[in-house]
């Protein structure tokens, strides 16, 4: 009896440390986001690795690559700090599929940028996400972030990690939509 409760024990504590590790995998993807609507561009930069790239793709092929070009992205896609008011902008993501491997995560999912411009909110951009991270003195650290404009032709192919998980359900004959990714 007390092993097969110790065994069940295990195993809660198994999952429930799963659980905290995918909860700081979104707590780092919600700062990276509050970070760039707020303006926090040392926040921002403190959230990202080294050799981060944000790679936004779409027409202009739009990709910086470090934080020095983080810094650069800032500047260039949400305007030049202060002249920018705060809280103008929002990142809107919904529930994002996170995979953890180690010390290296991923997620995916979708987003779409909200503002307020010249006194009407507006949807800005939407779109797909790919992020990866790594796991750095403890803490979790955006890598990379790929993005790609909802109607794009390679929108999709950002969510290769969701794409593998539906083809390996359906090669399973599981039916999608009765079962959580």
């Amino acid at each position: 009896m007390e092993d097969a409760l110790a065994a069940r024990i295990e195993k809660i504590e198994r999952r429930l440390r799963s659980l905290e590790e995918k909860e700081a995998v979104l707590d780092c993807i919600n700062r990276y986001c509050m970070a760039v609507d707020l303006r926090q561009d040392d926040a921002f930069v403190g959230n990202l690795t080294a050799d981060c790239v944000i790679d936004l793709g779409d027409e202009a092929g739009a990709q910086w690559r470090g934080r020095d070009g983080a810094r650069l992205f800032l500047d260039e896609s949400v305007g030049p700090a202060p002249a920018v008011p705060r809280y103008r902008a929002l990142h809107v993501s919904g529930r994002l599929a996170v995979e953890i491997s180690g010390d290296t995560a991923s997620a995916e999912g979708y987003s779409a940028v909200l503002a307020l411009r010249r006194g009407e909110h507006q949807i800005l951009t939407c779109g797909f996400n790919h992020w990866d991270l790594a796991r750095e003195n403890g803490h979790w650290r955006v890598r990379r972030r790929r993005r790609r404009a909802i109607g794009g032709a390679d929108g999709p192919n950002v969510m290769v990690n969701v794409v593998r998980q539906l083809d390996e359900l359906a090669s399973a004959g599981v039916d999608p939509q009765a079962e959580a990714l």
